[in-house]
């Protein structure tokens, strides 16, 4: 499909005219080959010869083609394709590609000098550039500086991916009976010219002395990598879970980028410590017993004379010995209430760990409520260490199906990577409606299910 007019022996102007050319029926004709190859090849990738023409272009990377550009001298890529095409289309996914227009040998005839022209093809974001100023069999004599030179571009060609910092917990506090989570806070940065145009993963392993990998878990990053543009950085947090009853000790902790879907080898990254299966050394973590498992669950059964929870306005709060569901008491909570979510809630906030599992239950018995559209739940309203809200851990609604009878709610959630306190609450779920309640709640408890 070239033309090549300035080339003797091609097309002449005077030939195009004879046929009947015009430049619709060329770009259309170049519509039916670059439909014919996609169709053809749907999963090979294929280069388009980038020319002039911006609507065959276009239409190139519509159907999944990338560019390739033969033209690079020292004033930059023939047709200015790299301000025209290569930076607005490589945003779109389209990975981009130069070959130099001469050989060495004829760049040094012509007074051309190979870094300039080096460095104007860096300037665009290609992927990969043909180091086609030599031939195969002539790179193993080449000149050092000519070695040096493509060795320093190669680093910045396309994509490079460099961990800037990792932080983890001083020490991972291993449990017997439950699984446990060490959490890593990791910074990155894309060195390279380009974006990335695969989404990665990132796999965390943690290995023994022996350097067998006792827990591991993949990670895909809410930024996909695919969007770690040149130049920005990425702050991400992975949480890795440990299996219960580890041995204690020191560990290593590895990572490695990978395309889950493909067994091939990790992604080379921009930082040094890979081993054989291409992970990277991040840093040792002991690991050690926790001393009390009775720390990971908090408990409030309403055993005391003072239960220490707020009530809304039009709500009252007592300790009922008469009616509980197990211990010797319970906590009544009865009125009308207008507005406000909640009918009572703890007053005394509890601990709560980032990057965690927790179960959340409580026993409920609901003896009048009106309007019944409206069962109450339980919930952990979750705050950062500013006090600021980030989630809710929600229990079901009361069955009114079962009304007069003691019912378990319960739920598991995460909780969020900023998380640092939680409180109790009774809810209504309505800010707006009138309600009439009387209502017992019994043993509402948080029970750490995997945490640090």
């Amino acid at each position: 499909m070239h033309l090549g007019l300035h080339i003797p022996g091609r097309w002449t102007s005077e030939q195009l005219e004879q046929t009947g050319f015009s430049r619709s029926k060329y770009i259309g004709a170049y519509r039916r080959v670059i439909n014919a190859h996609a169709k053809a090849f749907p999963s090979t990738r294929v280069f388009l010869n980038v020319g002039d023409y911006a609507p065959i272009n276009d239409f190139a990377a519509i159907r999944g083609m990338n560019f390739r550009q033969d033209g690079l001298t020292p004033r930059g890529p023939s047709a200015d394709v790299g301000r025209r095409f290569y930076r607005p289309y490589s945003a779109r996914g389209v990975i981009c590609n130069y070959e130099f227009h001469s050989g060495l040998h004829s760049m040094q005839k012509k007074d051309w000098d190979l870094q300039t022209t080096v460095d104007k093809g860096l300037s665009d974001p290609i992927s990969y550039m043909n180091t086609n100023v030599l031939g195969p069999s002539q790179w193993e004599n080449a000149p050092q500086d000519v070695k040096t030179m493509f060795l320093e571009a190669a680093r910045k060609i396309g994509f490079r991916f460099v961990l800037t910092e990792a932080h983890v917990q001083q020490q991972i506090r291993i449990r017997k009976d439950r699984p446990s989570r060490l959490i890593v806070t990791h910074h990155w940065k894309n060195t390279g010219i380009a974006r990335c145009y695969e989404s990665y993963a990132l796999k965390f392993t943690l290995h023994d002395q022996q350097d067998k990998v006792v827990a591991g878990d993949l990670f895909f990053p809410d930024r996909p990598t695919t969007q770690w543009d040149p130049g920005s950085d990425i702050n991400l947090q992975s949480v890795i879970t440990i299996p219960a009853g580890m041995a204690a000790g020191d560990y290593r902790l590895k990572v490695a980028m990978i395309l889950p879907e493909k067994r091939q080898r990790p992604i080379q990254l921009g930082i040094a410590g890979a081993d054989l299966n291409g992970r990277y050394l991040l840093c040792d973590v002991p690991a050690v017993p926790l001393r009390n498992e009775h720390a990971d669950l908090i408990v409030e059964g309403f055993e005391k004379s003072k239960h220490g929870w707020s009530a809304a306005r039009g709500i009252t709060l007592t300790i009922d010995s008469k009616e509980r569901h197990a211990g010797a008491s319970s906590l009544r909570v009865e009125g009308t209430q207008t507005k406000g979510w909640n009918y009572a809630a703890g007053r005394q906030e509890i601990p709560v760990f980032p990057g965690s599992k927790y179960r959340l239950t409580c026993w409920v018995k609901v003896d009048q409520i009106e309007p019944e559209s409206l069962p109450p739940y339980a919930k952990v309203g979750v705050h950062d260490a500013e006090g600021e809200w980030v989630a809710n851990i929600v229990t079901n609604r009361y069955d009114m199906h079962k009304i007069g009878q003691w019912q378990l709610l319960q739920a598991t959630a995460e909780t969020p990577l900023n998380a640092a306190r939680g409180q109790f609450a009774l809810e209504r779920g309505s800010s707006e409606a009138t309600t009439r309640v009387r209502i017992w709640l019994d043993e509402i408890s948080l029970e750490m299910v995997e945490g640090p």
